[in-house]
């Protein structure tokens, strides 16, 4: 499977279980991390924005391979990976049968996951999504080459599409 892709059914994921908790409680929602690093600063800020009585935090891992799985990670971080993985689809182990990319292919991915993609738009402040995601796509264009529409889209829906469209053309670049 293409890094992209990957990226879009996650979000896509996390899109129906949130539909499917709020058919329990309207103030269920999820605030996700694709970073450990920014897991603590993501569930701050969504606990001021939506309230955190409903807050249901959840960190994803993306990793492009074995390799990097086991060099970007602590020691015995794999023990702690298998002993409390939950699985919701697919086999962990696949992880070890994919070819590494380069950094160079790697890093728009990882860019686009330092914005945080499904994490803030659905988290965080309404009136800084846009901004965020037009700083974002500007640097995207820019550094990357990328076809990227000068003006950001207006409501959140249209940017959701951007970014799918972005990520596409990412895997393209990269898969052909």
């Amino acid at each position: 499977m293409k890094i992209g892709e990957a990226i879009i059914e996650v979000a896509q994921l996390y899109n129906e279980v949130e539909k499917i908790l709020k058919q329990s409680n309207k103030r269920y929602y999820l605030a996700t991390a694709s970073r450990k690093i920014t897991q603590e600063l993501i569930y701050y800020i969504s606990g001021l924005e939506e309230g955190s009585a409903g807050l249901i935090p959840v960190h994803s891992l993306f990793f492009p391979d074995y390799e990097s799985f086991i060099r970007l990670n602590p020691k015995n971080f794999i023990k702690s990976i298998q002993q409390n993985l939950i699985k919701i689809k697919g086999n962990f182990d696949i992880i070890k049968d994919l070819a590494a990319l380069s950094q160079e292919k790697l890093e728009p991915y990882f860019v686009v996951l330092d914005f945080e993609m499904n994490a803030r738009i659905k988290t965080f402040p309404r009136h800084n999504i846009r901004a965020s995601a037009e700083s974002l796509f500007i640097y995207l264009k820019e550094k990357y080459n990328l076809p990227i529409n000068e003006r950001v889209p207006e409501n959140i829906v249209d940017i959701e599409k951007e970014f799918v469209r972005i990520i596409r053309i990412i895997d393209e670049k990269n898969y052909g």
